[in-house]
């Protein structure tokens, strides 16, 4: 019988464990945690050509650039799963200029694209932060 009880508490450990190893995130929750790092986002209109494995990001330009003459953004993609996710960031090709680096951070079931007319890190250590978070 404790065999027995052992086990089942052992399945239940498991199942539980994989399904909070399964949790997705939301887009929500996403917004938030960047606005708690003191990233300020301005939603913006994005264009059908960003469409990566079926799903249209969520586009937010940056208020609180020190240099309002650079525009920065960011691109974030809520897949069902981080399967898709993963492939989203292989699919991802943007048509770009010479002047835009992307930086691209993936986490679960969450795709961030930061796009700057500026090569830089500014904002990498808070969009890392906010994955860690999530």
């Amino acid at each position: 019988m404790p065999r027995f009880i052992s086990i089942t508490f052992l399945i239940l450990v498991a199942l539980t464990g994989c399904s909070w190893a399964n949790k997705t995130i939301t887009l929500e929750q996403v917004v938030s945690a960047i606005q708690k790092e003191g990233i300020e986002l301005v939603s913006e209109e994005v264009g059908p050509n960003r469409i990566l494995v079926n799903v249209q990001p969520q586009l937010f330009s940056l208020s609180n650039s020190g240099d309002k003459t650079i525009k920065e953004y960011i691109y974030i993609y809520i897949y069902d799963t981080e399967k898709n996710a993963k492939q989203a960031e292989i699919d991802q090709q943007f048509d770009t200029t010479a002047a835009t680096f992307l930086y691209n951070y993936r986490h679960k079931n969450t795709l961030i694209v930061y796009s700057s007319q500026k090569k830089n890190d500014r904002h990498n250590e808070q969009i890392e932060a906010v994955l860690k978070k999530l």
